[in-house]
């Protein structure tokens, strides 16, 4: 098997050199054999004509077309199938070739007119030479249109396997893209749904627990529990205010980020600064992504308010120049073991669902988030390529 893959592709070559010979001036077997038969007419017309130095000469011709044969891209392959597809034979008659035509040169020489028995038997030499190398090139040239067609086999079979593989790998990548946007889908789905739980739950706090407790304010005379009331009443406005997202089309989510950090010195106490580059313009995002940003936001800055025991928050607002829009918000607080995405899969199951809502709105809307934490304190980056940030 391995040996006749070698012929094939040791053929191939040899065919591309054959068929560039055909351009050169390589003489065939054919025109040797054609050159022979001028050479023997010659010969045979010695008797009506006497001038042997034409004979001479053309056999001189014929010897050199011959040799040139010999050294050709065909003659090469003659030597390279040698013992395979090449009788031993011809090899030797055509090394010992310039001898027999001396020889019949000689003949020619001392002929004295018809062609004498040294004459006929080179000539008949010569012509068991030409026989055979018609044979071997007949056998040549089948032995090349069969590694032809086994080399068309063998590559037609090879870009079948490559098709294939082709297919095949295109067939996973689409799988494992339409996994990767049903993975989008859902968690858009998710975020969705809790954005709408948020707003029933808004709506039922703000039109019965707080209503309920506005009617009592009037009717009870004790100023201190009244006061208590009105406060437990402004605590839940401020709940419904955080569950009810803001109004992106006629604020934009700019003005939501600095109310929110404003809001947010001021209820905790904590020094909280935001920073948006000049010029940034997102008129061209969509309510959802602006939503999902925000809240990424809301939800950095409640953690540090529960957990990081932070005296400065920093947010930073700015674009790239691969047009992205890149949130940073960091503290100088405590510092924490920040989990990864597949991490935050099993928070959910223990009900910390904090740091796994932030994975799963930045995913929604084909985002990065980034979670660096250390004994200094503690960076949360959000990017989300945008063809509207400019």
């Amino acid at each position: 098997m391995h040996k006749r893959l070698f012929y094939i592709f040791l053929t191939f070559p040899l065919i591309f050199a054959a068929a560039c010979s055909s351009h050169n001036s390589y003489p065939s077997v054919s025109s040797i054999s054609g050159e022979w038969l001028e050479v023997k007419k010659e010969i045979f017309k010695l008797d009506k004509n006497e001038d042997y130095k034409t004979v001479l000469h053309n056999i001189g011709r014929f010897n050199i077309t011959l040799n040139n044969f010999i050294n050709s891209p065909v003659g090469k392959m003659y030597q390279s199938y040698k013992d395979e597809f090449i009788s031993d034979e011809l090899i030797k008659a055509l090394v010992n070739i310039d001898s027999l035509l001396e020889r019949l040169k000689t003949a020619v020489k001392d002929s004295t007119g018809f062609p004498n028995a040294e004459m006929l038997s080179c000539m008949l030499e010569v012509d068991a030479i030409i026989e055979l190398l018609q044979y071997n090139d007949t056998n040549l040239t089948n032995v090349i249109l069969l590694r032809i067609y086994q080399l068309f086999i063998f590559l037609t079979l090879l870009i079948i396997i490559v098709i294939l593989v082709i297919r095949l790998l295109y067939a996973r990548f689409e799988k494992a893209k339409t996994r990767e946007q049903q993975s989008i889908l859902f968690s858009r789905e998710v975020v969705n749904a809790q954005e709408h739980e948020r707003k029933r739950i808004a709506r039922e706090l703000h039109d019965t627990v707080a209503q309920d407790l506005w009617r009592l304010s009037f009717q009870i005379d004790n100023e201190l529990v009244v006061e208590e009331q009105r406060a437990v009443i402004q605590r839940i406005r401020n709940i419904c205010d955080t569950l009810i997202p803001p109004d992106f089309q006629r604020r934009g989510l700019l003005n939501a980020l600095k109310k929110l950090t404003f809001d947010f010195g001021q209820r905790t106490g904590i020094e909280c600064h935001i920073t948006i580059n000049k010029d940034l313009k997102l008129e061209l995002m969509d309510n959802d992504t602006q939503l999902q940003c925000f809240r990424i936001v809301q939800e950095s800055l409640t953690n540090i308010e529960k957990h990081a025991q932070a005296s400065e928050v920093l947010v930073l607002v700015r674009a790239t120049e691969d047009n992205s829009l890149v949130i940073c918000v960091s503290d100088n607080g405590k510092g924490f073991s920040p989990p990864d995405y597949d991490s935050c899969l099993t928070l959910r199951t223990e009900g910390r669902l904090g740091l796994w809502g932030m994975y799963e709105r930045a995913a929604s809307i084909s985002g990065v988030l980034t979670i660096i934490s250390d004994s200094e304190g503690t960076m949360i980056n959000l990017q989300v390529p945008l063809e509207g940030v400019t």
